[in-house]
């Protein structure tokens, strides 16, 4: 199933909400099984960022002014390297 959901973004100044299109397996049959599908969906985008190897990574000009406008330019990367625990992030949405 395909839903869309405004997301806010974290740590923006400015009140920037953005349509995030989301793929779930099945149809949620309540509010709480939208947020599981949500946050674990989520956390395997995340997981699988942390298994791309990006031999040169590079900002373009827009992406350093639309970051420079959030108060923070940086390249997204996590620099601890480990993977998110899709039960705990489940737990801290609920």
């Amino acid at each position: 199933m395909k839903i869309f959901i405004n997301v806010k973004q974290l740590g923006k100044r400015k009140d920037a909400i953005g349509r995030k299109e989301f793929l779930i397996e099945t149809v949620p049959a309540t509010t709480a099984e939208l947020i599981v599908a949500v946050v674990i969906r989520q956390v395997q985008e995340y997981n699988e960022r942390l298994d791309q190897n990006d031999l040169l990574k590079y900002l373009a000009d827009a992406e350093i002014e639309e970051k420079a406008t959030s108060g923070k330019v940086s390249f997204g990367v996590n620099y601890n390297g480990l993977p998110a625990d899709a039960e705990k992030a489940v737990r801290n949405a609920l």
